[in-house]
This record gives structure tokens, C-alpha cells and sequence, in this order.
């Protein structure tokens, strides 16, 4: 099961132009959904233009990864929730020039609104950061449609297997926290990507990184 989505996720490490030609079967050109994808990259290309992950490659590369997941791992055709998994740190990541109401001006309203589901900036006005956090997962967990729950769980599962601090035992243990505590949880409500987080979370507590970047491979 896990095994198919690192096979999936190594073909686009391996080639990068993959991605766009991946959509390019889902999407014809010239359609609205397809010029929907397009934009929503374009942004997710310009706001993180700067941005790296721990392995050096550009932070891009992990938003398209997680439309992978949903795209072709879930099957999902929904061009406003692929749109979303493009755009989905954008807003919290660098709110001051792409705030939600930014991206809606660009994407539309469902994007947006998906995108500001996953947004941790929402609960910043919350003094204590323990209380914040709670507050967004309790958000995530009892009030949040499906769409936004979907984005995140992919997300997760991206971020899992590639962890970036695995010498780091707090920080693993932070981790693994959040996994059983809530996204685990929230998998299995939803029924998306529930044993494939078991997984990931039973690597990351035996310290094993599932997905090393290719420049590490």
C-alpha cells in the first residue's frame, strides 16, 4: 500500500516534467480546470520562489508532490481540491503577500476557502501556542468539510515520508504526537490514507526516512 504511493512520488523525483504531464491526462488543455491547475502552480511557484526543504530542492516541488498524492494515488479529478493541495502553505506560509483573500481573487472562492482550512494563521490571534495549535486541530478534526481534510491527510503523508530532523528525538516525538493524536484519528473518520499514516508514523519512531530525496538516494 505505502509502497505504491513511494513508487508513484520516486517516478516524479526522477523526472520533474512528470507533473505536467500528468495533469495534462486528467485535464484537456485549454479547459477552465486545466487553466485553474496552471494558475494555482503559478502561485504556488512565485510564493515559494525562495523557499527550500531540508534536502535543498525547491519547497515547490513538495506541493506538487502532495497533488500527486491525492491525484494519483486517490484518483481525485476535482481541480479545486488539486488546486488547493498546489496553494496549500501559501497562505500561511507567506500570508503577508498571498492572503487568503488574494488567492481568491486568483483561484476563486473554493480554493481559497479549502486553502484557509489548513491554515494555521487562522488561531494566531490565540496568545498561548499550545491553545492555537489545539484550536486548529480541533478545527481540522470536528468542523472542517472534506475537502480540506483531504489536502492536509496528503500533506501529512508527504511530510512523513520525508522528515527532515530524525537525529532530533523531540522533535520526532512532536511528530508521532500529532499523527496518533490527530491526523490518524481524522484518517479514519474520513477513511483516506488511515493505514497508510500508520505506517509513516511506525517509521518515523524507528527513526527511518521512506522517501529520501533523489540528491541523497
Amino acid at each position: 500500500m505505502l509502497s505504491c504511493v513511494i513508487d508513484i512520488l520516486r517516478r516524479h523525483q526522477e523526472d520533474p516534467g512528470l507533473f505536467e504531464k500528468v495533469v495534462r491526462g486528467v485535464f484537456a488543455y485549454g479547459s477552465p480546470q486545466m487553466q485553474l491547475m496552471a494558475d494555482a502552480r503559478l502561485i504556488a511557484t512565485e510564493a515559494h520562489r525562495f523557499d527550500t526543504r531540508h534536502s535543498g530542492e525547491a519547497y515547490v516541488h513538495h506541493a506538487e508532490l502532495v497533488t500527486v498524492i491525492d491525484m494519483e494515488y486517490l484518483g481525485c479529478t476535482d481541480p479545486t481540491e488539486l488546486g488547493a493541495c498546489l496553494t496549500h502553505d501559501v497562505g500561511e506560509d507567506h500570508g503577508d503577500q498571498w492572503p487568503i483573500y488574494r488567492i481568491r481573487e486568483k483561484l476563486g472562492k473554493e480554493v481559497a476557502e479549502t486553502d484557509d482550512w489548513v491554515n494555521r494563521r487562522r488561531f494566531d490571534y490565540v496568545g498561548d501556542k499550545q491553545e492555537a495549535n489545539r484550536l486548529f486541530f480541533h478545527n481540522l478534526l470536528f468542523v472542517a468539510p472534506l475537502r480540506p481534510i483531504r489536502v492536509k491527510l496528503c500533506d501529512q503523508l508527504h511530510n512523513g515520508l520525508t522528515p527532515w530532523n530524525l537525529a532530533d528525538k523531540e522533535w520526532v516525538g512532536c511528530r508521532v504526537h500529532d499523527l496518533r493524536e490527530y491526523y490518524i484519528p481524522l484518517a479514519r473518520k474520513v477513511g483516506v490514507l488511515y493505514r497508510e499514516l500508520i505506517e509513516v508514523t511506525s517509521a518515523l519512531e524507528s527513526g527511518v526516512c521512506l522517501l529520501p530525496a533523489v540528491s541523497e538516494a
